[in-house]
C-alpha cells in the first residue's frame, strides 16, 4: 500500500515536472521571439536614419528685431519724467578730483573774504585810534600855545611854570 502511495505521488510529482518543462520551454521561446523582435527594431533603428533639415533663424531674428526697434521708438516717444535731485555730499560717489578741487576753491575763497574783512576792521579802527591821537595832539599843542601866550611876558620863570601847567593840562586832558 505504501509503495502504490508512493508510485501515486511520484506519478502526481512527474505529471508536474513534465507540465513545469513544458512551460520553461514556451517561456523559453517567448524569450527568443522577443530578442528576434528587439534585435529586428534595432536593426530597423539602425537603417532608418533622420534627416534633419537646416534650421533657418533669419524669419525669427526679422521679427525679434522689428519688435525692439518698435519698443525703442515707443519707448523714446513717451515723455520722461525730470527728476532734479540737490544733495550735499562731503564724500562724493563720482568726480572726486573736480569736488575736492572746487570745495577747496570755495575754502580759500572764504578764507580770504574773512581775512580781508579783519583787515578792513582793523584799519578803520587804526584810523579811528590815528584820528583820535591827533585830536590829542591838536588839544595838547592848543593848551600849550595858550599857556606859551599868557606866560610869554614873564621870561624864564614863566616858561617853567608854563611847562608845568602844560604837563597837568595834558595829562588831564588824557585822562
Amino acid at each position: 500500500m505504501e509503495n502504490e502511495k508512493l508510485d501515486l505521488v511520484l506519478s502526481e510529482l512527474w505529471e508536474d515536472l513534465k507540465g513545469v518543462r513544458q512551460m520553461i520551454g514556451e517561456q523559453k521561446e517567448q524569450m527568443q521571439q522577443l530578442q528576434q523582435e528587439v534585435t529586428n527594431l534595432r536593426q530597423k533603428l539602425e537603417q532608418k536614419k533622420l534627416i534633419v533639415p537646416p534650421i533657418d533663424t533669419k524669419p525669427v531674428q526679422l521679427i525679434v528685431t522689428a519688435a525692439i526697434a518698435k519698443v525703442r521708438q515707443l519707448v523714446s516717444e513717451q515723455p520722461k519724467p525730470v527728476i532734479q535731485e540737490r544733495r550735499f555730499l562731503l564724500f562724493p560717489e563720482y568726480n572726486a578730483r573736480e569736488y575736492y578741487k572746487r570745495i577747496f576753491r570755495l575754502i580759500m575763497w572764504f578764507t580770504l573774504v574773512s581775512m580781508g574783512t579783519y583787515l578792513f576792521v582793523l584799519g578803520k579802527q587804526a584810523l579811528e585810534n590815528y584820528k583820535e591821537v591827533q585830536l590829542r595832539q591838536l588839544e595838547a599843542n592848543q593848551y600849550k600855545n595858550t599857556w606859551q601866550y599868557m606866560y610869554h611876558q614873564e621870561g624864564k620863570q614863566g616858561k617853567k611854570k608854563m611847562d608845568n601847567a602844560w604837563q597837568k593840562a595834558f595829562s588831564e586832558s588824557s585822562n
